[in-house]
């Protein structure tokens, strides 16, 4: 009797314990190619951007007014484009993704004021960050077509046989992981950062370098916002660069493109994760990739309206937020200008709630026309003008 109560017991603990494993699957919110989790803090749910490139997890202050708050020291954050600040810390006792609880962990607060996270997001509630300090904490199975993250303490939870191996270099005390990239036969490393949604970002040193190195890249450029990062908007030049060939650690692309803003890190974004079913595993320095069905980062040309029309959610406007330099209009039109209309349709007095269904439906269908019809404020008075979809930058130009 003992014994079989005993395999009873067994029986029972195995089955639950399977259960929470299959269970402790989170779905994502899916932004502009980059990911939000849904947190619980003392009972309440939040929703947080997975970040690897974020050294440390972070809340927005609004967030903490329905929590105790336990204040630590203050630490100073550098961003991805040299800007620093001093930022509080707060310990929240446990936070829990999924059923896996997180503990130890202190979040940086991000201040109301200069918080640009509404900017980048906007009708896209986001209440922080999940950075590098939470994500080393386990190991993350990632299916990003369906937006599944699984959580999981290790490897053996999950059949990998068909996997690729993509070594990382964790140096240490440091908080980031890097990869070893090759383009056209020149080394250098980039941040895992899933919190970028570019293919492979570079910083200007290293594109510098590469344009030294390698003579007559082919390169086009805008200008106008470059991004959005946690502390504000970044201007100038942002550059996209054909290179015959990637290679991330052992895998080799073809004729991929390549940008550079104002950053001082090369970053490998989720432009390029997102084509696999990705499993990251900070404690042994690596991610085990599985290619995913399809057509596999089909972005070696670039066919562009003269200007990238964006959001401002802080003003409820259409704005051109950036010129394409060789595109063959690009002198009809002034930076950061407001637009009044698209093929007649009147997008000058929206409601925040308007132009988030505009930007997240008509825009999109608008967007894959080959012409539009848009009229823009101007110095010399509002103008009407034909905008076309022109080949910028392709492999055969």
């Amino acid at each position: 009797m003992n014994l079989k109560k005993t395999l009873f017991l067994f029986n029972v603990a195995f089955l639950f314990s399977t259960i929470i494993f299959a269970q402790n699957k989170v779905t994502a919110t899916e932004f502009s190619d980059v990911y939000i989790l849904p947190m619980k803090i003392q009972g309440k749910t939040f929703q947080f951007l997975f970040d690897t490139g974020a050294s440390k997890s972070l809340i927005n202050e609004e967030a903490l007014e329905s929590l105790e708050v336990k204040k630590l020291d203050s630490l100073e954050i550098t961003d991805a484009h040299g800007n620093s600040k001093k930022l509080g810390l707060a310990d929240l006792g446990t936070i829990s993704i999924g059923f896996r609880d997180f503990n130890e962990i202190e979040l940086l607060i991000l201040p109301e004021e200069g918080n640009s996270y509404r900017d980048i997001f906007g009708c896209q509630k986001i209440d922080g960050v999940i950075g590098f300090d939470i994500i080393k904490k386990a190991k993350w199975k990632i299916n990003w077509s369906t937006k599944t993250f699984e959580i999981g303490e290790n490897l053996s939870e999950w059949d990998l046989n068909n996997y690729k191996k993509i070594k990382l270099d964790i140096p240490k005390n440091s908080h980031y992981a890097a990869v070893k990239i090759k383009a056209n036969g020149k080394k250098f490393y980039a941040k895992l950062d899933s919190g970028n949604n570019s293919f492979l970002s570079l910083g200007n040193r290293t594109y510098s370098y590469l344009k030294d190195k390698l003579g007559n890249l082919h390169t086009i450029s805008k200008e106008g916002r470059t991004s959005t990062g946690v502390y504000g908007q970044n201007y100038g030049i942002t550059n996209y660069t054909i290179f015959q060939e990637i290679k991330i650690d052992k895998i080799s692309l073809k004729n991929k493109i390549v940008m550079n803003s104002s950053t001082t890190n090369n970053l490998l974004g989720t432009k390029f994760l997102n084509n696999y079913i990705t499993v990251i595993n900070l404690e042994d320095e690596e991610i085990l990739v599985h290619q995913m069905p399809g057509d596999f980062l089909m972005d070696d040309e670039i066919k562009k309206f003269p200007v990238d029309i964006k959001p401002n959610y802080e003003t409820q406007e259409l704005i051109i937020g950036n010129i394409w330099q060789a595109h063959s209009t690009k002198s009809s039109f002034e930076n950061e200008t407001k637009v009044l209309k698209i093929n007649d349709n009147d997008v000058s007095n929206f409601t925040k709630e308007q132009l988030c269904q505009f930007w997240n439906n008509d825009w999109k269908t608008l967007s894959s026309l080959d012409e539009l019809e848009i009229v823009v404020e101007h110095s010399e008075g509002n103008k009407k003008i034909s905008i076309k979809k022109e080949d910028l930058l392709n492999k055969d130009s």
